[in-house]
This record gives C-alpha cells, sequence and structure tokens, in this order.
C-alpha cells in the first residue's frame, strides 16, 4: 500500500500541472538585470543516500545489450544506467508533460540510439523521443494518453511496439499507429478498455497483440495497412504479453496466472507454475529473451522457500522455476552487487524487498547475462542467472519529499517523506537512518529548534491520520494535536526558542485552521488561515524575530506580529498548486520577507514586520518555487522544471540580478523542487516530489555567468 500512495501523490502533479507546459512556453523563464554583482562559486550536485523507495513502472535495455538501460517511475521520470543497473541518473531534459510519470519506454530495434517514452496517467500526456542514448528528450505529441494497468498501483506496461517503421501505442482507447516517429497518429484499433499491453508476432507479416486486461487478447492483422482488429475468442485475460524467438505468446494473466498461445493465438493453455504457485500470484509482467521467458507477480505467492516474485522458463513456457523464493538469495545490505554499500530501505522496511511479501516486479528485461527487475520498491538485478538479487538503485531518487529541515548544532538532516514518513541523516544524508513515529502513514512537513524536532502527518489520500510529533533528548512523544483536530492532516509546522528557553510551535492543520502550542498546551489561534483543501501540500512558515509569516496556497500570506498569538491576512496572492508557495526571512536584515508565489513571481518586502511593506516584484522566474535566504543575505530560488529546465537562482543584491547556480545534474533531475536546506558548511540539499534528493556543494573556484 506504501507505493501506492506514492502513486497518487504523483497523480496530484498530474492534475495541478496538465496542460500548463504548454502554456507557460511563452512566459518570461530568464534572469534579468542591468549588472552582473559579485557571487559566490556554483554548486554541483550529487544524489543522496535516500535512493530507491518509490514505485518503479518500467525498464527497458538497449537491443545491442552493452549496459544501456532505461527506467521510468510514476513520480520521478526517466533515469539512466550505463552499466547494466550499477549507477543511476535522472534524465528529464523534455519529460516535463504528464507529472513525470512514465507509461512505457522502448528502444527501436532498427536505430542505435533511439527510444521512445509513453508519459502521462489519464491526464496530460504523449510520446518523447531520445536519439542520444536517452540523455535528451524532445516532445513528438501530446495526442495519446495512457493508464495504469489493472491491479498495478501505477502507469505501466510494454505499452510501445515497432514494426516495419511503425511505432505503435496501447493507449486508453485502444491501439494507435504513427509513421513518422510519433509526430502524428491514428487510432487503427478503437477499444472501449485500456491497453495494457502490446507484442508484435513472428513471421513475414506479424500480427500485433494488444492486451486487454479481462476482456482478453486483441489481434490486429495487417498493422501497418488495413488493420484489422478483433478480441479472439476465448482468450486468457492479460495484463502483458510477449512473443518468444519462436512465435510463442505468453500472457501475464493477472489472477487467471499465465497462458501461453502456440498458433497465434488462436488457441490457449493455462501455464503450469512453479512450486504449487496459484494463480492468485496475480501475474503483471512478462519478457522474453529467445526461448527464456520471466514472467513477474503483484500479490506474490508463497512456496516452501519464500515469496516468488519472479518466476523462469528456459522452454518457451513448458515448464517454470521461482528465482526469487530463496530468502537467502536477497542481498539487500550490497547495493549493485557484493561489496555494495547497505540499502536504507531494506533494513528500514524488508517486506518491500524482492522475494518478499511486498515487492510488486512490475517490468523486467535482460542486460549483460543479467536480469533487472522494476517495480516496488527500485530496481533489483538479479546476477548468476537470477541466483542473487541486489537492490539495483544507487542514484535512484525515487522518493516523494515533502520537507526538508536541518539541526544546526549537530547537522542532521531530516525528511518528511510522502511514503516513508521521515528518514534522518548525520552524514548529509549518506546513510538515511530511522523510521515512522508511532503508527504514521506519510510525513507532511518537519522543523527543528535547537535540539526539537516537530513532525507534521497525515494519511496521504484523506485529510485523515493527523498529528504532530516532538523528537526532544527523551525521543519521539505525540503532542496531542490529533485528538484536538480529528485527525486532520498537519500540513506545515514552525518551532522556535524564544531567548527565555520557552518552546512555541507552529502547526497548520487542513481544513482546521492554524495551531499554537505553548507550555505543551495547544490553542487554535486562527480560523482562517489553513481552512483550504491542501491536499497534501500545506503551506510554508517563516520567523523573523516575534514576526511570523504563513504562506497559505489558498489564501495568501498570513503575518502574526505576536508570535503566533493573532494572525490576519497579509498578502492576498494565492498560489494554488502543489509544490508552490514558499516564505523565508532574510537573516542579515531584520523585515525583509521573500515571497515565492507559483506561476507568478518573487516578491520581496522590506520592513514586513511593521505597516504594510509594499511588495516589490522581482524579474527572477514565473516559475518560482522553494527560497531561501543564506546568513549573508544572498537569495536562492529553486525554479520549477515546467517550460524549460529548472534552475537554482541566486542573487547577492536582494534580487535585482540573478545568476543560474545549478550543474546539468540538478536540471535533468530537479523538475518538482519543495525544499530548500542551507547546510553550515555552505552547501544545500534540495528535496525532490518524486527524485528524492540532491546534495550541491559549493564549487571552490569558479565564475558565475548570467
Amino acid at each position: 500500500m506504501t507505493i501506492l500512495l506514492n502513486r497518487r501523490v504523483s497523480a496530484s502533479y498530474r492534475a495541478a500541472f496538465a496542460g500548463l507546459s504548454t502554456l507557460l512556453l511563452g512566459l518570461p523563464l530568464g534572469a534579468s538585470g542591468s549588472t552582473q554583482p559579485s557571487a559566490a562559486p556554483p554548486f554541483t550536485f550529487s544524489p543522496s543516500g535516500l535512493v530507491g523507495g518509490g514505485f518503479v513502472n518500467v525498464v527497458a535495455a538497449d537491443p545491442r545489450d552493452n549496459g544501456l538501460l532505461l527506467a521510468g517511475s510514476d513520480t520521478g521520470g526517466i533515469q539512466r544506467s550505463t552499466d547494466g543497473g550499477q549507477h543511476w541518473s535522472a534524465v528529464n531534459s523534455g519529460v516535463t508533460i504528464g507529472g513525470l510519470a512514465v507509461a512505457a519506454l522502448a528502444f527501436d530495434p532498427t536505430r542505435p540510439g533511439t527510444a521512445f517514452a509513453a508519459l502521462g496517467e489519464l491526464g496530460a500526456g504523449g510520446v518523447v523521443r531520445t536519439e542520444d542514448d536517452g540523455k535528451n528528450w524532445t516532445v513528438r505529441s501530446t495526442v495519446p494518453v495512457f493508464e495504469a494497468r489493472s491491479g498495478a498501483p501505477r502507469p505501466t506496461g510494454r505499452l510501445l511496439a515497432f514494426n516495419a517503421g511503425s511505432l505503435f501505442a496501447g493507449t486508453l482507447n485502444g491501439v494507435m499507429r504513427s509513421g513518422d516517429d510519433g509526430a502524428t497518429w491514428t487510432n487503427i484499433a478503437p477499444t472501449s478498455v485500456p491497453v495494457r499491453g502490446l507484442a508484435v508476432g513472428t513471421g513475414p507479416a506479424p500480427a500485433l497483440f494488444a492486451a486487454l486486461g479481462s476482456q482478453g487478447v486483441l489481434r490486429v492483422d495487417d498493422p501497418n495497412g488495413a488493420a484489422r482488429g478483433a478480441v479472439i475468442a476465448a482468450s486468457p485475460p492479460a495484463e502483458e504479453l510477449a512473443v518468444t524467438e519462436d512465435g510463442s505468446i505468453v500472457a501475464a494473466a493477472g489472477t487467471h496466472g499465465m497462458s501461453i498461445s502456440t498458433d497465434s493465438g488462436a488457441t490457449w493453455r493455462r501455464a503450469p507454475l512453479p512450486g504449487g504457485t496459484t494463480a492468485t500470484a496475480a501475474w503483471l509482467s512478462v519478457s522474453t529473451r529467445g526461448s527464456t521467458v520471466v514472467a513477474g507477480a503483484a500479490n506474490p505467492t508463497r512456496d516452501s522457500l519464500g515469496w516468488q516474485s519472479v518466476i523462469a522458463s528456459e522452454d518457451a513456457g513448458a515448464t517454470w522455476r521461482s528465482l526469487t523464493s530463496d530468502r537467502t538469495l536477497v542481498h539487500g545490505d550490497q547495493i549493485g552487487g557484493p561489496g555494495g554499500k547497505p540499502w536504507w530501505l531494506s533494513a528500514g522496511a524488508p517486506s518491500f524487498q524482492i522475494g518478499r511479501s511486498g515487492y510488486i516486479a512490475s517490468d523486467l528485461a535482460f542486460s549483460n547475462g543479467n536480469l533487472i527487475s522494476a517495480g516496488r520498491s527500485g530496481m533489483w538485478i538479479g546476477r548468476d542467472g537470477g541466483a542473487n538479487w541486489y537492490p539495483s538503485v544507487d542514484g535512484l531518487g525515487v522518493t516523494v519529499v515533502r520537507q526538508l529541515a536541518l539541526d544546526p548544532g549537530s547537522g542532521e538532516i531530516h525528511a518528511a517523506l510522502a511514503d516513508w514518513v521521515l528518514r534522518s541523516s548525520t552524514d548529509r544524508m549518506r546513510t538515511p537512518s530511522g523510521g515512522p513515529p508511532g503508527n504514521a502513514s506519510s510525513g507532511h512537513a518537519v522543523a527543528q529548534s535547537r535540539d526539537v524536532t516537530v513532525l507534521g502527518l497525515g494519511h496521504n489520500l484523506t485529510n485523515t491520520g493527523g498529528d504532530l510529533w516532538l523528537r526532544d533528548l527523551s525521543g519521539w512523544r505525540s503532542t496531542g494535536l490529533g485528538l484536538l483536530t480529528n485527525g486532520r492532516r498537519v500540513t506545515a509546522v514552525s518551532a522556535q526558542h524564544t531567548s527565555a528557553g520557552a518552546l512555541i510551535v507552529l502547526a497548520a492543520v487542513e481544513r482546521g485552521g492554524m495551531w499554537r502550542m505553548s507550555d505543551n498546551a495547544w490553542t487554535r489561534v486562527s480560523d482562517i488561515a489553513a481552512m483550504g483543501p491542501a491536499r497534501g501540500w500545506g503551506g510554508s512558515i517563516a520567523w523573523s524575530g516575534a514576526s511570523v509569516f504563513y504562506f497559505d496556497r489558498d489564501l495568501g500570506v498570513f503575518r502574526s506580529l505576536d508570535s503566533g498569538h493573532t494572525w490576519t491576512r497579509w498578502f492576498a496572492k494565492k498560489s494554488p498548486w502543489p509544490v508552490t508557495g514558499y516564505v523565508a526571512v532574510d537573516p542579515s536584515r531584520p523585515g525583509r520577507l521573500y515571497a515565492s508565489v507559483g506561476f507568478d513571481a518573487l516578491y520581496r518586502f522590506d520592513g514586513a514586520e511593521s505597516g504594510s511593506a509594499a511588495p516589490v516584484r522581482l524579474a527572477a522566474s514565473s516559475v518560482p518555487g522553494p527560497v531561501t535566504v543564506t546568513p549573508d543575505g544572498r537569495v536562492l530560488l529553486a525554479t520549477l522544471g515546467i517550460g524549460g529546465a529548472p534552475r537554482l537562482l541566486e542573487s547577492a543584491n536582494a534580487g535585482g540580478n540573478w545568476s543560474d547556480v545549478a550543474d546539468d545534474r540538478y536540471r535533468s533531475t530537479a523538475v518538482f523542487p519543495t525544499s530548500l536546506a542551507l547546510l553550515a558548511d555552505g552547501g544545500l540539499a534540495v528535496g525532490l516530489g518524486g527524485n528524492g534528493i540532491l546534495m550541491g556543494e559549493r564549487v571552490a573556484e569558479a565564475s558565475l555567468s548570467t
């Protein structure tokens, strides 16, 4: 269930950003200013240790068998590996439609270096193409729309296929064909249900087969010409299809089991599965190489040795054996292979490893003699013919980070996570550890003051399960806020110690108002702020002396001049989109506040602690995201990757001039930044909605360019 929630989080992105990519292409995204002031060196970014942990929908291997792999997740876009899955990096340049949900990936078998990706889930989407081995992508069309396969909590499938110069797509409403590399499309076989998978038969005039879930298998004859399509009578339910070298069609048939046809779909037989495996395993994926067939399960069944996540046949489906049921063969403590680093998720949530009850093998591919499994949670390499499995997650940031907080004393970083609630680290997030306090299902907001950490909780999909937990030297405890608010989600938090040492905690409760805790007692201090439908993505809180500012995305910025006792709506600029709407104060200049308004601008207020403080609109970006200010007054603004590549902008003169201080890794990864945390050494941690955490370090000697 955990990663099911992850998929629903990504759905909120897609709903919010549907159509915005096209609308924003004409907006002024560049920096402006007449002079270029001196500035600190730019950043170089690297992945944190918070890798894996998300749903990787699909994986595709280069047919040249050169170790090049492409993987697609439900929230993190496209990932690329050039060494057979040992290391990964995001390649989301041009992958902005569809909210970073990847439904399918396929290499063109006739043109080395060319591949296509199907993007989106039900909402905005389309097809993108790469011609440089997956490094860069361009949109070919936004016409095809894709859907999630039945029983799989994410968009999925072998939904792209090639035959005789044509590209085919299995879409929400039928099989579509393109003869011009995906630029234009024709629906050659309309269907009343979404297509789950495609496979091309063998022979001089091969038919095209489409999996239609419970409705069976659709056969399309002459797919490059007249295209005559019909559902095969008595065909089995099919969630995915693959064809062996001898022309056998293998169907992963959900809870029906596995089915095989050796006569182009005319007749089918149930496959004899290994070791007492039953149809209830819900077979979800199937892949072939020569006469070898591998299949992956959702909700795997268990034999005497363990859970059968992946099974294999070396004789075109006549007999099968399990590749994952011996628990001693899963090496979750060795990322990539023998001697690798331990994986944080294997220790924190072992049931989500391959060969365990919680793993879903959503897609499979062969590469360099190894078997690669994509699914929940993350990627796995099956070495030695699948006899030994290792996490394939190095650099694979596919978690949804809602907010980061830093303990300046210890250097400990906390990450509030949509699926895994909370992970912390004292070594720059190289080795995340910890877990959810109590029975929390999702972390929404986290804050730190001195030795106190506060964590806002709530259910990922519904406004329930909310509470605020506090950690001090005695450990974690509930503050009891959930009892006062009927368990509504806590979507923004702040902790602040007064000069006398007293702790004040503020919490914005979705449709529950603003709450203040002092002397361990809660008081509701605003019946207006935080009363909108935050949908799990709350606001931002910033302190400046005794003044506090709260950005309510539905209403604008609220201000309190008395440490949170009373609140007034102060700046009526709404930012009603996920991953937008932030406030930050300048620690070098009391009373200076910055407000980042999504799809509008960054604003500066001088003297925000008194009077009306008229806003100054800064020409930084029309798609601003999180903002923070360094101790010496430098402003850092992360922009969204909508309408162009994401940027990390820095200004040394209060927003008068801006420079992009990001590197190529940042630009290909940080499409949806959610949080910025300044490190004591001048570095920067960037939380991402779907791509984990990037850790930035200042380059020792460099110069900035406009």
